[in-house]
């Protein structure tokens, strides 16, 4: 098992408490308007931001995250400054969502990490043996290497995910994020991660209401993973998306310790 390094994250995992993540784009709606965002943000019930970094190819999210990437100048907030001007505008943890090609084969990572403007690495095209070896370069700056399991994996894969990974993003199904799964399929990865005692597991795809995010806490889920319909909500105004956010917390806050 490996630690949580990241003292913002770690701080809200000793709480015991029901977690809740919010996706959002780096520079979206727009560079300044952004900020904006970030206040509806930092008075909202969300415990942690998963922030994306813009890609010329989001092949892995649905058609309204994907869009919010073509509206994103990636030059200027892509780039480490405007990064750091976030981590200066917040007190939440921030977990960098990147592909691949965009932050680790361009070595971007390696420089977000030295400079401490994240807590975390969410990258879900990575195999694991390179997700693996991510985990003590990025620990030794106060980072962590998110975890991902899905229901297509057997049980010999899911052990190796959640003995290696503390905090694991557990797939509902596979595919495109926002598309949701008519068949339920994740129970066995659900009850195969509640045998390890240490592993903090956050659902994720699919969850768009207060009512399915009240279920995956009853069900046994340590924490939820919302993207899509935040982006929706932004997508029609800050007043929708800050009411939302308001209607999930109210969610979360009957089920803390």
């Amino acid at each position: 098992m490996t630690s949580i390094y990241s003292k913002r994250t770690l701080s809200l995992v000793k709480g015991g408490r029901k977690l809740l993540v919010g996706y959002v784009l780096a520079g979206y709606p727009g560079k300044e308007d952004f900020f904006r965002v970030l206040d509806v943000i930092n008075s909202s019930p969300l415990d942690i931001i998963e922030l994306g970094f813009a890609s010329d190819d989001p092949y892995s999210d649905g058609a309204v995250i994907a869009e919010a990437h073509k509206a994103v100048d990636r030059k200027q907030c892509c780039s480490l400054a405007y990064w750091k001007r976030i981590r200066d505008y917040t007190d939440k943890p921030v977990w960098m969502m990147g592909y691949g090609k965009d932050i680790v084969d361009s070595g971007i990572y390696t420089d977000f990490c030295r400079a401490g403007v994240i807590d975390g690495l969410v990258i879900p095209d990575l195999d694991e043996k390179k997700r693996v070896s991510l985990i003590s370069e990025a620990g030794r700056y106060g980072v962590d290497v998110i975890g991902f399991s899905n229901p297509d994996m057997d049980d010999e894969e899911l052990g190796d995910v959640f003995s290696t990974f503390p905090l694991v993003y557990e797939q509902l199904y596979v595919g495109k994020t926002g598309k949701g799964s008519q068949v339920e399929t994740y129970h066995h990865m659900l009850d195969k991660a509640l045998t390890y005692s240490h592993v903090v597991g956050l659902a994720g795809f699919g969850i768009s209401t207060a009512e399915q995010v009240e279920r995956k806490y009853r069900e046994g889920f340590d924490g939820v993973i919302i993207g899509t319909a935040i982006i929706r909500h932004l997508n029609e105004s800050l007043a929708s998306l800050s009411g939302y956010l308001e209607d999930i917390g109210r969610v979360k806050e009957t089920w803390q310790l």
